[in-house]
Order: C-alpha cells, then structure tokens, then sequence
C-alpha cells in the first residue's frame, strides 16, 4: 500500500483499479476467513463440551454405578440359604471399606470427586455422583451440586432389592 501511495502517479488508471480491487478482494477474503475460523473454534469447543459431557455419563453411570449396583443386587440374591442378610447389610460388606465420610474415596489428588452414599433404612441405597470437572456441565448452570460446586452434571441411583433407578439431576 505504502508503494502504491507513493508511486500512484506513475500507474495507469487500469492498474490503479486493478490494484485496488485485489487489496479490496484480500480485505474481504480475509474478513470471511476470520468469521470462518471463528465459527469452526466455536462449534469445535460446544463439540468438546458435549464429547466431554457424554464421556462424563457413560463413565459416571456405566463405571461408577452398573457396576455397583448390579453386583450389590447379584450378591443380595446369591445370599446362602441359612444367611439373609438386609439389602443395605450386602452393600456394606462389599463397599463399605472403600466409604469414608459417606463418599467412594478415589485414589487420586483431585479433592472434590467421589460417589456419595446414603442408606434409607436396611432396604435402600443412594448413590450420587457430581462432576468436578470444569468441561462437565450440567443443564442448569444455577444447579448446586451435592460436591459443593455448581452446574455441574450429577446423578442419581436409587438401588433396592427391588431393582434400580438411575436419574440425571442436572
């Protein structure tokens, strides 16, 4: 540009055009370029945001819960004969060396993480579980979490010797 300025008076007026129309075309193509650019980095991270959410599901209730709960049940079942033990009694002896403080305690320094366990009686177990993570939000950003945080995603399983109930709080 700076050139063009200095020398114009030596350019036709067809290259004056000429010329100012590819800086006028540059301008434009890098303007769609930008809007471009930033759609995808927006799209890309509402992607994320939901591959992080889902993975957060599919890890939450198919790990943290299926796992529990169908063994819970499976014991509570497979009890012997002559032993009846209540439902709440069978969760405790397989689980409730691993609770402290009412929570799965995970073997990692991340503070806030944990299943919360509550019992109900001798026949009905509660388990919730609340992301800490920052990617894993919930539905209701005003949602305040059993963990202390807010928006983020919890679930809920209602076991018994009945069956279960699994259930998105947020």
């Amino acid at each position: 540009m700076f050139y063009f300025f200095i020398v114009r008076k030596e350019f036709l007026s067809k290259w004056k055009i000429f010329t100012a129309s590819l800086f006028a075309l540059h301008i434009f193509a890098f303007a769609a370029f930008t809007v471009t650019s930033y759609r995808t980095a927006s799209l890309q991270r509402e992607n994320l945001y939901k591959m992080i959410s889902y993975s957060f599901n599919g890890g939450i209730v198919h790990l943290e819960f299926y796992r529990r709960t169908l063994s819970t049940l499976h014991h509570y079942y497979n009890q012997p004969t002559g032993e009846k033990k209540s439902f709440v009694d069978v969760f405790s002896s397989l689980y409730g060396n691993k609770i402290y403080s009412g929570t799965f305690e995970i073997n990692e320094s991340q503070a806030p993480r944990g299943t919360f366990v509550t019992y109900q009686g001798d026949s009905l177990v509660q388990l919730v579980a609340a992301s800490s993570d920052a990617f894993a939000k919930g539905i209701r950003p005003d949602f305040a979490n059993i963990n202390g945080l807010t928006g983020k995603i919890q679930y809920t399983a209602t076991m018994s010797k009945y069956g279960v109930t699994y259930e998105r709080n947020n």
